[in-house]
């Protein structure tokens, strides 16, 4: 270690020792500082050095300079900082000078590489690294996560609590007027740091709650009211549903009459208005490379290869527009399709918790239910379909995933015309456990023999009504690039 006395005294006024620095190989040497504002290139200081190790190699450094100048080596790809010294039991905190406070006062810690500003549109990308540092996450039975008391502290204690399972995370409480190890430490009264983290608490298990547990949502519906969910993405659907991260929404139809269509919209909206990620589980959209076609399709708003419609030639997209979707659908989906033996609910829900901690997805769809294997054995249908919805809402709220599940109806009624009405959720296998289980329930239904292009959308089910209503809107569908967009003027659309 080559610090100089005053650079350790710095450390020390933050109640960090000589001793943490060396284990964890903090220098002090000549640095290249990138240039700011008008000036061009790097000019050298002297700087501290943050440096960050993987399995015994050094993958980056974090620089810091006086007291506000900080910068990261180039190329490097963030990690949390201390990843080789965790614990059974590791803090997890927000800056390398906390961590290493709190390795000080004798506890495992890491940080994270930044804080994202909690209004970022694109908050669940700010999450990389977890997927980086993942085998090193499955290691620790326990994390205890100390950040300050602020909205961006907030949001990332709950992100990271649920993308590691909130089971698994204890929430540090910090003495009133400190949110800091580094303040803590050079507190002469009040509790210490290795008392703060033995007094942590543990997330609510699930079933269990005590008022003081829930205390602060009870202050905030108190103050600001249910919060709703996200808007589709079609002005015209939102007075009849929105949706809300962990609840279930269940859609049904006529073969053939565009419920995947639907949904793919809906999902395409979500990723673009709201950042949502999504692990689609879908073996009737196979390929998955045409599935790809129809997603890009509906975000590109052109065909992805030459198509006539009334006579008129409709040009594919660029290779420029293709290549754009295919940037933006890396960011957003992710195809799960596990073998023909792990096609069932415990598979696909294996899959999805992977990609709850590496991606950080909002959104599940199985499309459709009656593709997985089911396997009911000598139990009643009833029974396992209760448990598997109830399995997998489940997994939804304790993650605040929302689950998209298509299923086929098993009777088809006709009216007194002879024409197929628009099926219920009491018409799909299993009926009323369907309806009971899910918080919202959506028939897509559409005249195939018109040429009509409105696409009617029955809203069967809302449980909350401040997502919506029950009732009947119109869509016009685009047949060449698959799009969902309100109606022209007079169209009848709201029943």
């Amino acid at each position: 270690m080559n610090l100089p006395a005053n650079i350790l005294a710095l450390f020390a006024s933050d109640g960090i020792t000589a001793e943490v620095l060396e284990t964890n190989r903090v220098t002090y040497e000549p640095s290249e500082h990138p240039a700011t504002g008008a000036e061009i290139g790097t000019f050298e200081v002297d700087a501290v050095r943050f440096n960050y190790f993987r399995d015994g190699a050094h993958v980056g450094t974090h620089f810091r300079y006086q007291l506000d100048h900080w910068w990261w080596s180039p190329a490097f790809e963030p990690i949390f900082y201390g990843l080789d010294n965790m614990g059974s039991t590791t803090v997890i905190t927000d800056t390398e000078m906390n961590k290493l406070a709190f390795n000080s006062a004798g506890w495992p810690a890491i940080s994270v590489p930044s804080v994202p500003d909690p209004t970022n549109k694109n908050y669940d990308k700010q999450f990389d690294y977890l997927e980086r540092c993942e085998a090193y996450l499955k290691k620790g039975n326990q994390f205890v996560l100390a950040f300050p008391r602020t909205a961006a502290g907030e949001r990332i204690q709950e992100e990271l609590a649920r993308r590691l399972g909130r089971e698994r995370c204890l929430r540090l409480e910090w003495p009133a007027h400190y949110d800091s190890a580094t303040a803590v430490a050079m507190v002469a009264e009040g509790p210490t740091l290795p008392e703060l983290v033995a007094a942590a608490k543990p997330w609510p298990i699930e079933g269990i709650f005590e008022v003081e547990d829930i205390e602060d949502q009870i202050l905030s519906l108190y103050k600001h009211g249910m919060k709703p969910g996200v808007a589709t993405g079609w002005p015209i659907m939102d007075e009849f549903y929105k949706v809300r991260p962990g609840e279930f929404t269940l859609i049904t139809g006529i073969p053939g009459h565009g419920k995947s269509e639907w949904l793919d919209g809906l999902l395409v909206n979500l990723a673009r208005y709201y950042g949502w990620r999504f692990a689609v589980c879908s073996p009737e959209n196979q390929p998955i490379e045409q599935h790809f076609a129809k997603l890009a399709e509906k975000y590109i708003g052109r065909p992805f290869a030459d198509v006539r419609e009334k006579g008129a030639l409709i040009g594919k997209m660029s290779m420029d527009e293709l290549r754009e979707s295919m940037t933006w659908a890396r960011s957003h989906f992710t195809f799960v399709l596990p073998p023909d033996e792990q096609l069932n609910v415990e598979g696909i829900l294996e899959k999805a918790k992977a990609l709850v901690l590496r991606n950080g997805i909002k959104g599940l769809v199985i499309d459709p239910w009656n593709e997985l294997d089911h396997l009911i054995g000598d139990a009643r249908e009833d029974l396992y379909l209760s448990r598997s919805l109830g399995v997998l809402r489940r997994f939804g709220r304790r993650t605040g995933v929302h689950i998209f599940i298509i299923a086929h109806p098993k009777t088809l009624q006709k009216g007194k015309d002879g024409k197929y009405e628009p099926p219920r959720p009491y018409d799909i296998s299993g009926g009323a456990t369907w309806f009971n289980k899910a918080d919202n329930c959506i028939t897509v239904f559409r005249d195939v023999g018109a040429g009509n292009p409105l696409v009617e959308i029955y809203v069967q089910k809302i449980k909350f009504k401040i997502n919506g209503r029950i009732g009947k809107v119109c869509l016009n569908y685009e047949k060449p690039t698959g799009r969902y967009n309100d109606p022209t003027d007079g169209q009848k659309v709201v029943f």
